[in-house]
């Protein structure tokens, strides 16, 4: 009866140490190409970085712009790129802001903001509670959550500037006639946190981070202010107009302009030759700014250095070595666990559920090594290391014992190929039959051939005979059905091994 295909474990682990030479070949292979691939991946980096040096640490050569002006020229020149440099500095850091600042781009006139009013009762010394939970708020996790949550591209410092905490009791005036303020015995107040945003969305987006971050923090104060409770009465999304915002976006555009006047006067007043000093000068500056960009390989090497390169890498090796374990082993299991040959000797009894009447070796089989034998003895797969006439002696002992139980005078050796193997081992045993009074006629390729299949038919019992690694499961399977239909009871397998 055919059965699911088993995985046998212990066979799987015993055929992966006989193949011990060609996985040891592999790793070693993978261990030289992965060694190689990290020279060749060194060597481009160690390029790499050379040229980034050479480029980025070369000095513009100004001694020849020097020496063609004046000891005084030469001097005013250096006291124009001292000032130039001066505000060079302060024309950086305005561009700078500009483009990581996200509320000096908003437009002034209409800006989403959202109002949140928080009222705040049994507060004791409750004249700096404001700034102390404006410092707790306010802090940098909270606003990488913002810009992580909300996508923002900007840093962390500049999402304060977009949020406002008032205490409306400091304010003199407001436009909101909602916002009541009510003081029982100086102990409760209204609290104003202001947001703005490129848009609504991103606005109320933050408001919901800052609203959970507002009352999660109150709780901890209560041990400074007392048992207080704060509340979130109301909160409105809006527009505003931010003439202060106005203001410093008129200032920050005219510094900009002013101090690109200045650089433009600077060099309307020099002769070409001064120019050209001025020009190397400024050139130099920038170069010495610009930084060196680490290698994901060569991490060790400093600005001046040559490199110096290496040959052998132990983690690549180690990488090769797993590589190439992980490859041989998986190319010599595949075919065991997939494959749809005859891998294990107990598959006959398991998937078939046919007796083992016993084994034969091939005669092309290599001589084992010293190390293949002891993993034999540790997998006790040579318990007898009975000889090929003793081996095939008990084969015919049993077919005898079969047939004379039944009272049978033939038998029929069948195989599902026909290989020199196949055949020898049948020779043998018809010869040894023949001496003890059975007739036994040979038939292989019982699914392919008519003689075969001719010959079945005149006989009641079969012996089947099939070679480990090369007979074909199914092919088994279908043969088996044969004898069935046609009423041949098989006796058993022989199985020649690899």
């Amino acid at each position: 009866m055919k059965k699911e295909k088993k995985i046998y474990v212990k066979q799987l682990f015993y055929e992966l140490l006989l193949k011990w030479k060609q996985i040891v070949v592999c790793m070693i292979v993978f261990a030289v190409l992965a060694n190689i691939f990290f020279c060749i991946k060194y060597y481009m980096a160690i390029q790499k970085t050379v040229a980034e040096q050479q480029e980025n640490t070369q000095e513009i050569d100004i001694s020849s712009y020097k020496d063609a002006l004046s000891e005084t020229d030469a001097k005013l020149v250096e006291d124009y790129f001292q000032m130039y440099k001066k505000h060079r500095e302060t024309y950086d850091k305005i561009l700078e802001y500009y483009d990581e600042s996200i509320k000096i781009n908003l437009d002034p006139g209409c800006i989403p903001a959202v109002n949140i009013e928080y009222k705040i009762d049994n507060c004791e010394e409750s004249e700096d509670f404001v700034d102390t939970l404006m410092f707790q708020v306010e802090n940098n996790a909270v606003a990488k959550k913002i810009i992580n949550e909300l996508e923002l591209d900007t840093q962390e410092s500049y999402i304060w500037e977009l949020v406002k905490f008032e205490d409306m009791r400091d304010a003199t005036s407001t436009t909101n006639s909602n916002v009541v303020l009510q003081e029982e015995e100086g102990s409760s107040f209204v609290l104003l946190v202001q947001i703005l945003a490129p848009d609504t969305k991103t606005a109320e987006g933050m408001a919901k981070i800052l609203n959970e971050e507002v009352l999660a923090r109150s709780s901890d104060l209560k041990d400074k202010y007392g048992n207080f409770s704060i509340e979130a009465m109301k909160q409105i999304s809006t527009s505003i107009v931010d003439k202060d915002l106005m203001t410093q976006q008129h200032d920050y555009s005219s510094r900009l302009n002013n101090l690109k006047t200045y650089f433009e006067n600077l060099r309307s007043s020099m002769t070409e030759g001064q120019e050209s000093y001025f020009d190397a000068l400024i050139e130099n500056y920038e170069a010495e700014d610009e930084v060196v960009p680490d290698s994901d390989i060569v991490e060790e090497v400093t600005v001046g250095e040559k490199p110096e390169m290496q040959y052998i890498n132990i983690k690549y090796i180690i990488l090769g070595l797993a590589v190439g374990f992980i490859l041989s082993a998986a190319y010599a299991c595949l075919p065991y666990i997939f494959g749809n040959k005859l891998a294990v000797l107990e598959e006959v009894s398991d998937y078939y559920g046919l007796s083992l009447l016993g084994t034969m070796e091939d005669d092309r089989k290599k001589k084992e090594s010293k190390l293949t034998q002891k993993i034999n003895l540790v997998f006790d797969r040579n318990r007898y290391n009975n000889t090929k006439e003793e081996k095939a002696q008990l084969i015919c002992t049993q077919v005898l014992m079969a047939l004379r139980k039944v009272k049978a005078e033939k038998v029929y050796l069948a195989s599902t190929i026909d290989t020199d193997e196949i055949n020898r081992v049948e020779r043998e045993i018809v010869e040894k039959l023949g001496k003890s009074g059975i007739k036994a006629t040979i038939g292989n390729m019982l699914l392919y051939r008519q003689d075969a299949l001719e010959g079945l038919m005149a006989e009641e019992y079969i012996v089947i005979v099939e070679k480990l690694g090369s007979s074909n499961l199914e092919d088994i399977y279908k043969e088996i059905e044969i004898c069935n239909n046609y009423n041949v009871m098989p006796i058993g397998v022989v199985i020649v091994e690899k």
